[in-house]
């Protein structure tokens, strides 16, 4: 997309779409939609994600919304918030201020171990990240290690032994595994 500016200069702004299957014992139970506007330094990423999954004999019905919002490669917001079966589980929201991170747990503000935050969990679907790269995340409100398991098929360790599987052909992220406790469900890029 070009806009022009009142100065009469073309001013560069890009928005990307992508739009992921959400599957469960490989049946399709939702779908994630993640939009990124802005260019490289300054940007922002939505992500809208619902699923309707059969777990045994309980339906499981997750509504969820992220945003991480980016200045001068820097995070400067971002909020994570998800329910299942209409009851909220996760609202949490992490801010930058004068150069430190504070995080809200939906009562209070609390500071977190980050000082300069550039990759988001969020940032992983439109950049492939490296091997030993630090990701944060909202719903930890700390930084995990990207681990390298092979070529380009990275992992991400979140709470109680859950983690994610991000595997990107051509640099773009083609497929994802969140793998839980409670279920396992596969992503994959329409």
């Amino acid at each position: 997309m070009l806009a022009i500016g009142i100065t009469g200069w073309p001013a560069v702004c890009q928005q990307v779409k992508q739009v992921y299957e959400i599957l469960h014992n490989d049946k399709p139970v939702g779908q994630m939609m993640v939009i990124k506007s802005g260019n490289d330094q300054d940007f922002t990423i939505k992500q809208i994600f619902n699923a309707n999954i059969d777990l045994f004999i309980k339906q499981v019905v997750i509504q969820g919304q992220e945003e991480a919002h980016f200045e001068k490669g820097r995070l400067k917001h971002s909020s994570i918030f998800r329910k299942v079966n209409e009851k909220v589980k996760v609202n949490k929201q992490t801010k930058e201020t004068n150069g430190k991170y504070f995080s809200f747990d939906g009562t209070t503000w609390h500071p977190i171990k980050a000082s300069d935050i550039r990759f988001h969990l969020l940032s992983i679907l439109f950049y492939e990240p490296t091997d030993n790269q630090k990701v944060y995340s909202d719903n930890l409100e700390a930084e995990a290690k990207v681990s390298e398991i092979t070529s380009h098929v990275y992992q991400i360790p979140l709470s109680n032994g859950s983690f994610n599987t991000y595997t990107f052909r051509a640099g773009i992220c083609k497929e994802i595994k969140l793998n839980s406790k409670y279920a396992s469900l596969t992503l994959k890029l329409l």
